[in-house]
């Protein structure tokens, strides 16, 4: 292996590198990633992970590359909730940032890609998504009754009594929600605890209205 093909990685470890060095040392493969580095030929996408620029800049690949990144950084897990809604144009408020559920931990990560927000969910909730693909990058989006569920179990993971109010204060545009993705909504909804149930209740009364 040698340098050029890891250019063409859209994720690569220190250890990727190394073995594209072949026998290069510790001493010797820091100084070569901070040589690119300071070249601005490699970019850091966390701790002890880069990408090349060339990779980023080869045809759209800097379009997808931020989805792609959501759901490699952490894994396993998929971009949902608001910035999925926000696709979906179901949020009429702007969203910064991309929100990805995980079955792993809560926390955040930033570089010069955005900002990166995941929360955890239990095993039982991980589902609901396709499979997206561009050139050699895969990643993973909820489907529209899904990134609405993981929007509502997080907001209200921590309030006790939710009001109707609660709901409307959401600006959520209901009219993108069709008939299938409130079947499938119901059947998140059927899994989870009596808190989902009950919001579940007051959005048919918003719905009503």
């Amino acid at each position: 292996m040698e340098k050029k093909a890891i250019e063409q990685m859209p994720y690569i470890s220190k250890t990727v590198i190394k073995k594209a060095l072949e026998k290069a040392n510790s001493n010797t493969l820091r100084n070569y990633i901070s040589y690119w580095q300071k070249k601005e030929e490699l970019l850091p996408v966390k701790r002890g992970f880069y990408v090349f620029k060339k990779f980023i800049e080869k045809s759209d690949n800097a379009l997808f590359y931020a989805r792609f990144l959501a759901t490699k950084m952490i894994e396993p897990s998929y971009l949902s909730g608001e910035f999925m809604l926000q696709e979906y144009q179901a949020l009429t408020d702007a969203v910064f940032g991309y929100s990805i559920a995980t079955t792993k931990k809560t926390t955040t990560i930033a570089n010069q890609f955005g900002v990166f927000n995941y929360f955890l969910i239990k095993p039982d909730f991980f589902s609901g998504f396709e499979q997206k693909k561009y050139g050699d990058m895969l990643w993973y989006e909820a489907v529209k009754a899904k990134a609405l569920f993981d929007f509502l179990l997080i907001k209200f993971r921590k309030k006790k009594n939710i009001s109707k109010d609660d709901i409307l204060e959401l600006r959520i545009n209901w009219e993108v929600f069709g008939e299938n993705d409130w079947k499938e909504f119901e059947k998140y909804v059927n899994i989870s605890g009596r808190k989902m149930q009950s919001v579940y209740k007051l959005i048919k009364i918003i719905k009503k209205q």
